[in-house]
C-alpha cells in the first residue's frame, strides 16, 4: 500500500491542475469503493486505472481515472489497463474529463469512448467536466 500512496502521491505532483480536487480521503474511498487495475509486469504501480461499478447494474461501471507516471507514457500501459478493464466485466463505461484536459480528452476518445454530455462548473466555476461513454462490441 505504501507504493501505491507513492503514486499517487506522484500523480498529484506530476498532474496538480487535473488531481488537485481530488483529497486523500476520497482517494482512500474511491479503493474501498472501486476495483483498480495495474500492470503486474512493473514493480511498484506506474500505471493504475480505478473503476466504480453500479449495484445492481452488472457490466456498468464509472472510470475514476486510468493514470500513468510521466516517464511511463507513450509505451501502452494505459491501453492495456483499459484491456483489463473490458476482460474484468466491463461492458458500458462512462469517464469523466475536465474541460481542458486535452491529453485526457485525446487519450479517451482514442480508445473509442463518444462525448455524452457536460457538466459545467463540476470542478468549480468555469472549470466543466466533459462526460464520455464507451460500450464494448458484442463479440
Amino acid at each position: 500500500m505504501d507504493s501505491l500512496q507513492s503514486f499517487l502521491a506522484k500523480l498529484q505532483s506530476q498532474n496538480p491542475k487535473y488531481m488537485a480536487q481530488w483529497t486523500p480521503q476520497q482517494i482512500q474511498g474511491e479503493f474501498r469503493e472501486a476495483r483498480f487495475f495495474v500492470i503486474p509486469q512493473i514493480e511498484n504501480p506506474q500505471a493504475l486505472a480505478l473503476v466504480r461499478s453500479f449495484p445492481g447494474e452488472p457490466g456498468k461501471g464509472d472510470v475514476t481515472f486510468i493514470a500513468v507516471a510521466k516517464t511511463y507514457q507513450g509505451q501502452g500501459l494505459g491501453r492495456e489497463l483499459f484491456k483489463q478493464i473490458c476482460e474484468g466485466g466491463f461492458s458500458d463505461l462512462t469517464v469523466e474529463v475536465h474541460a481542458d484536459n486535452e491529453a485526457g480528452k485525446a487519450f479517451y476518445l482514442a480508445l473509442g469512448f463518444e462525448p455524452s454530455g457536460r457538466r459545467p462548473n463540476y470542478y468549480g466555476p468555469t472549470k466543466d467536466a466533459l462526460l464520455f461513454r464507451y460500450q464494448v462490441p458484442a463479440g
